[in-house]
């Protein structure tokens, strides 16, 4: 009976200790996934041009332009998933000039996971020669984690360091940031971790500012981007 007894106890001991592991387990706060599921953000177009007198195209003119648009071969790449036409603006201002061309803003169900969450195009259409003429990529940015940002700061600094020395200054913390490039004509975008740096970081002294991205699977710097700062005297 007595060993009956320690036996059950020994029992509902390791039960208790195995609840306790797997409620423990259950609460841990996860830490966020850039990779996980997110529902497509596309940021609401700007229109470059509010400072000029445009009106909102309505019936057959929008119509006509919005075929244009849609039908474009790069546009198209981006409203497979669907999409949502923001405006089409004319302007009428008579300082414009670029005559003959509409402004069209769309909101696509496109992303590029994990960094871009969502995707709007800007798209100039020329009605006259029946082309679009640009089209332009707005970007909302997923945001990083503790550790990504660690991560971005222990890359970038080491090759701040390794090719700039130990004099300099970091901006902020780091983050997703966005560049574009132009390749036969078309507008390509992209977007990594980066963090920027003034070097030297004597703001009295005239110098640069290097942004570094990083891409943090190969643990690689990708791209540099560098610009001048100009000295900031006291009164």
């Amino acid at each position: 009976m007595e060993k009956r007894k320690t036996v059950m106890f020994a029992f509902l001991v390791s039960v208790s200790l195995l609840l306790i592991i797997v409620v423990s387990f259950m609460i841990i706060p996860k830490e966020d996934n850039n990779d996980e599921f997110v529902e497509p953000k596309p940021p609401q177009p700007m229109f470059f041009f509010q400072s000029m007198t445009h009106v909102n195209v309505t019936g057959e003119e929008r119509t006509n332009v919005l075929d244009i648009a849609v039908n474009d071969q790069e546009v198209k790449e981006w409203l497979s998933k669907g999409y949502e036409i923001a405006w089409v603006y004319d302007i009428t201002d008579p300082l414009a000039l670029d005559k003959g061309v509409y402004y069209v803003g769309i909101l696509t169900q496109e992303q590029k996971l994990p960094y871009v969450i969502g995707i709007s195009l800007r798209v100039d259409v020329n009605v006259t020669m029946k082309e679009v003429s640009h089209v332009y990529y707005e970007l909302e940015l997923a945001t990083l984690n503790e550790k990504q940002k660690e991560d971005t700061t222990k890359i970038a600094v080491d090759y701040i360091e390794e090719n700039y020395g130990t004099d300099y200054l970091i901006n902020g913390h780091a983050k997703i940031l966005s560049w574009e490039e132009t390749r036969s004509g078309k507008e390509i975008f992209y977007a990594y971790p980066s963090l920027s740096f003034r070097v030297p970081s004597d703001y009295s002294q005239p110098g640069i500012l290097v942004y570094v991205y990083v891409d943090l699977n190969t643990e690689q710097v990708v791209h540099v981007f560098l610009t001048s700062s100009k000295p900031i005297f006291d009164n």
